[in-house]
């Protein structure tokens, strides 16, 4: 199943459909995908999920919420540090990409050496007795069981547009804060926002995807630069501590990666000054608007003069 609410069917069940359809994914993914591709796929199904929590975040209450957005958060930051470790090296990557034809190749060449052994170090030595990947697959096959469920019925879409307004005015406070006093942390939680309304309004394109998916995609825009100017926060940090590399490599690429989150900011801020410039109390009666008045669309003819006749 996509990630898409059918709003023809009952509300509920189809919100239990996706967040199954997503842990059967992760799980699928770790045996069909190899360990650094698997680790990326399951964290990025958990935070499907948990923006699926978050849609119904006060049709659940407050406890089943945060017990069910625990749950996958907490499966997904046992493999955080395995991930991050490659992040760091996709990063460098990116800043090549950029910047390859104004430094000596070697100068990327030296850091990558030493991001890889620092990878292979964080997959060797896991401490655990029970392999992580393993015990994610159980959390995932418990959360089937018992923790997706839903036992809800549907009457308004109140509470619904409640918790969705709630993920939007978090991100409208973050942009407005990151126009005046911009920093690294902000555009980070500002981030999490972006990524989490761009999947609720996923879960509810078919309201109307003529407007919700163009949307999104410039959503999904924004969260990518939020994305790159993070990546390069964390791959300063990392490089700062490689004391086996160059120090003139060291200071040449933090320069680099600097240059290149100046700009993620600019292209951050400017996006989200669109994407956020509805004040939340409209943006909540917009969308009450879309889903009280949503209709399945009509089925068309299969051509005129059948439609004649």
């Amino acid at each position: 199943m996509s990630y898409t609410i059918d709003l023809e069917q009952n509300f509920f069940p189809e919100v239990h459909k996706v967040v199954d359809s997503q842990t059967q994914k992760a799980l699928n993914s770790l045996h069909t995908l190899n360990e650094e591709e698997a680790i990326h796929d399951v964290r990025k199904r958990c935070k499907k999920i948990r923006a699926a929590w978050r849609l119904i975040r006060d049709s659940l209450g407050e406890s089943q919420y945060k017990r069910r957005n625990r749950y996958y958060r907490d499966i997904a930051r046992l493999i955080s540090d395995l991930r991050d470790a490659t992040t760091v090296i996709e990063a460098l990557d990116l800043l090549e990409n950029k910047f390859g034809d104004t430094v000596y190749k070697s100068t990327f060449s030296e850091m990558r050496s030493a991001l890889q052994e620092r990878r292979d170090d964080a997959y060797a030595h896991q401490e655990d007795k029970l392999p992580t990947l393993e015990k994610v697959e159980k959390r995932l096959q418990k959360g089937l069981k018992q923790v997706n469920p839903l036992s809800l019925s549907f009457k308004e879409w109140k509470p619904v547009i409640k918790s969705l307004t709630r993920t939007y005015g978090r991100g409208y406070d973050l942009c407005k804060k990151m126009q005046k006093q911009p920093s690294s942390e902000g555009i980070h939680q500002w981030r999490k926002r972006s990524k989490y309304i761009r999947y609720e309004l996923r879960l509810l394109k078919k309201v109307w995807p003529e407007m919700i998916n163009p949307w999104r995609n410039n959503l999904n825009e924004l969260s990518d630069w939020q994305g790159d100017h993070h990546d390069m926060l964390e791959l300063k940090k990392v490089m700062a501590r490689q004391k086996d590399v160059a120090p003139l490599t060291r200071s040449t690429l933090d320069a680099l990666a600097t240059q290149y989150q100046e700009y993620c900011y600019v292209q951050s801020r400017h996006l989200g000054k669109r994407l956020f410039a509805e004040k939340p109390k409209h943006f909540a009666k917009r969308m009450h608007k879309y889903l009280k008045e949503w209709e399945p669309e009509p089925q068309r003819p299969v051509s005129i003069e059948v439609a004649f006749e």
